[in-house]
């Protein structure tokens, strides 16, 4: 006989959602770690290893940002390897994320406990934000880059702050010192990493502060801004400690700026390569002219409904028109940046969206004069900083922004999460649910495309990552490394070449003029003078030149040149100066052939041809 007669209680349906969010976060890390040694991108992916392995033959003026410096003070140059950088791109992000939830977490039950009862449970709201950190990548593990280090640098500035904010009003005075200085020196070390972000992410900071504490606030933005100073400084090559260098930074600025690169020049291309990009979109597949419509249609028709329900419309929409504009394309391994504009374009549209219909909506209504309450301009400046996150993470990118800002989508699942404690005060209310379960659908959704075969910003594979099985024998710095049959084929014939045609020895300079520096680093050389070599019809191969100049010692001891391309009369002429014997007392000792569908990035011509000093 069963002496409790009362029934079994039932997990709710919000428990079962919390399980499946958490769930699906589990997944999707174990199937990043899965493939972290899957694959690898010759192009970009290659760039930072070889800027890790060799961070010496780096000219001053090659690169305006100085992440690399932060890398190699973690592990020695060129320690981890493949593996352990994809790694370490993952910790950051994940890293940052957590964070960032906490803080939110901590801030709305210090400063907005009206607000608390609409959150979502902790486990499904950190999982959320934890989910959209991974937003850049998904099943794709990323070799850490300064995308990945200023993201997770953003996030774990405005965290702290709002952990920050929290000791203020517990009255922890020490508390609030101790991490204001630690928010600084993480604003310093982010200067560093990707200075055009700084401004930006001070000042939303700056504003969260100033709202909260009003006057007060003014005693941790001067620890704040003292500390980023101190730290900057105690950091730069005008101290002992040289970590850094900002006269080489604000050089490499001034000669981009100079090439016409500079702000307003970079963010008219970024404009125009949007805009341009979903023209072509919507041009060439009627459905997705039909998406849009069907999504902007459906936020109008929201504005009919029941307040507390539009959330859950917007984001389902959002969630529907993104299946719908993306799944039916066939190949995308062509259309990657058009993709990489669409994706950008329904994810932060979405998001943003939904939060500012919550703003709207529910944070003006806590007065009966109509006027914005306290804890309503706490919220509402709460969100726009969390919106403004992966904005500032794109800000200095070379590429279009709603891609780069996905390395910062933490912000977005954390404006998410107060959104939803906006527009529903009980946990348990049915839109919240559906709410909740939204975003890690559409999280489901881009990751699976990864996994097919979608390259997002900064890979560029010909086949998709369940493809990569190949291993690559004798080859020390790919040992563990699974390749496809095309890049795997390029890399062991090239690799055989220089072994069998040459006298390379590990660590020799090899000059490259093709995109491939990924193809330098797998064979253990060191690429002098310039790492990224742009093919000649892009027409910016004075810069490389120019970057040349500055190291000449390292082109003096150049052993092969390596490329697919003829360079340009101005770098050829610039070899031929810095390179004994170039091109005169040099000859071809054999080619290999680009294999079709490798992808983009690999210069004009059809084989590598390697190049080495007679005699």
């Amino acid at each position: 006989m069963n002496p409790d007669p009362r029934p079994t209680a039932q997990p709710s349906r919000l428990q079962w959602a919390a399980y499946g969010v958490v769930g699906l976060l589990v997944g999707v890390v174990a199937v990043v770690l899965w493939a972290r040694n899957r694959g690898l991108d010759l192009t970009d992916e290659g760039f930072y290893l070889q800027l890790y392995a060799h961070p010496e033959a780096v000219p001053p003026d090659a690169l305006v940002f100085q992440y690399h410096r932060l890398v190699t003070l973690l592990d020695g140059p060129g320690q981890f390897g493949i593996v352990g950088y994809r790694v370490m791109g993952l910790v950051a992000l994940l890293s940052g994320a957590a964070v960032l939830a906490v803080g939110v977490y901590k801030y709305v039950a210090a400063w907005l406990p009206e607000y608390r009862s609409g959150l979502p449970p902790v486990p499904v709201g950190t999982s959320l934000i934890l989910l959209t950190g991974l937003l850049g990548y998904a099943w794709a593990p990323l070799t850490v880059s300064y995308n990945t280090l200023a993201a997770a640098l953003i996030q774990l500035v405005i965290g702290l702050c709002l952990l920050a904010l929290v000791m203020a009003k517990n009255g922890s005075r020490s508390g609030v010192r101790l991490l204001g200085v630690v928010c600084g020196a993480l604003l310093a070390l982010l200067f560093y990493v990707k200075f055009p972000t700084v401004v930006a992410v001070a000042a939303f900071a700056t504003g969260v502060i100033f709202v909260t504490l009003r006057r007060r606030g003014w005693a941790l933005v001067r620890y704040l801004l003292a500390s980023a100073l101190a730290t900057g400084l105690l950091l730069s090559d005008g101290t002992g400690i040289g970590l850094f260098s900002a006269s080489d930074m604000f050089g490499t600025a001034g000669i981009m700026a100079d090439a016409d690169y500079g702000p307003i020049r970079l963010m008219s291309l970024y404009v125009y390569g949007f805009l341009w990009e979903v023209f072509r979109t919507v041009v060439e597949d009627p459905v997705r002219i039909l998406a849009l419509v069907g999504l902007f249609g459906g936020v109008l028709l929201a504005r009919t409904f029941e307040s507390r329900r539009r959330p859950a419309i917007l984001v389902s929409l959002a969630g529907a028109t993104y299946l719908v504009a993306e799944i039916p394309s066939a190949s995308y391994l062509d259309t990657v940046s058009t993709h990489r504009a669409v994706v950008g374009v329904f994810v932060a549209l979405g998001l943003i969206s939904l939060c500012l219909v919550a703003i709207r909506n529910n944070a003006l209504t806590e007065s009966r004069a109509g006027r914005w309450s306290p804890s309503g301009v706490r919220l509402a400046t709460l969100i726009v900083t969390l919106l403004a996150i992966p904005l500032a993470t794109a800000l200095g990118s070379n590429s279009p922004i709603l891609v780069s800002a996905m390395h910062g989508g933490a912000g977005y699942g954390a404006a998410l999460v107060l959104a939803l404690a906006a527009t529903g005060r009980s946990a348990r209310d049915t839109a919240n649910l559906r709410y909740v379960l939204a975003l890690p659908v559409i999280a489901l959704l881009f990751a699976a495309q990864i996994g097919e075969g979608v390259v997002v910003d900064p890979y560029r594979l010909p086949t998709s990552r369940l493809e990569q099985t190949q291993a690559v024998a004798d080859i020390p710095r790919l040992d563990g490394i699974l390749l496809d049959e095309v890049s795997a084929e390029l890399i062991r014939q090239s690799h055989s070449l220089v072994e069998a045609e040459t006298g390379f020895q590990a660590g020799d300079n090899v000059f490259a003029f093709a995109l491939l520096p990924g193809l330098v680093y797998s064979i253990d050389a060191t690429a002098p003078g310039a790492l990224w070599v742009l093919p000649a019809e892009s027409g910016d191969q004075g810069e490389v030149c120019r970057s040349m100049r500055t190291v000449p010692n390292h082109l003096a001891a150049t052993t092969m040149v390596i490329g697919n391309d003829d360079p340009t009369a101005e770098l050829a002429e610039c070899m031929a100066e810095l390179i004994p014997g170039y091109p005169d007392s040099w000859q071809e000792v054999g080619q290999v052939p680009i294999v079709a569908g490798y992808g983009a990035g690999t210069g004009s011509g059809e084989a590598l041809r390697v190049l080495v000093p007679v005699g």
